[in-house]
């Protein structure tokens, strides 16, 4: 019990460091998606029953605090943790850089991808004003906002590996 409660007071403090400090940053670090890649790493080293409390907990801060329909952040986000779970499980045998890389790439895809799903969804059905704007600018934006985040992903995964050998920072390991 101890520990879902950590899990969800951390995610709100990580909620409320992305909606008050991280979305006003300059640049392409405005972009970076601090929630999202903390449940990443807990996925990948708690297990997928720790962090399916992030979703809950996060999610539903996220949806307090948009002018999306409510409930869009929290869909999304528990889908990117259980097909993330899918991927870690049957897909990715080490915990390297690169299978981290992947693996938040592959996430930030289909978050992306969920929000606005369900925005056109939502905007589809009339129950909210979702702004659809698909020019070459959005996909500029989505592509310097997912190499923030792996730059970002990359940095947080050294940090760790420095302070702790739960991760290897190599592919291959030399026998």
């Amino acid at each position: 019990m101890k520990r879902i409660i950590a899990n969800i007071f951390f995610a709100a403090a990580l909620v409320m460091i992305q909606l008050s400090f991280v979305n006003g940053l300059p640049f392409f670090l405005s972009s970076l998606n601090v929630v999202l890649t903390a449940a990443i790493f807990v996925l990948v080293l708690a297990g997928l029953e720790t962090a399916l409390w992030w979703p809950a907990a996060a999610g539903v801060l996220l949806d307090a605090f948009s002018f999306s329909p409510f409930g869009l952040h929290t869909a999304s986000l528990a889908i990117t943790i259980i097909l993330a779970s899918l991927l870690l499980d049957n897909f990715f045998t080490n915990r390297s850089l690169y299978s981290f890389l992947a693996l938040s790439a592959a996430s930030l895809l289909v978050y992306e991808l969920a929000v606005n799903f369900f925005g056109f969804l939502a905007h589809y059905f009339g129950a909210d004003r979702f702004p659809l704007v698909y020019n070459r600018l959005f996909w500029e934006v989505k592509l310097w906002q997912s190499l923030s985040n792996l730059i970002f992903v990359a940095v947080v995964f050294y940090i760790f590996n420095f302070v702790s050998d739960k991760l290897k920072p190599v592919f291959l390991a030399r026998k």
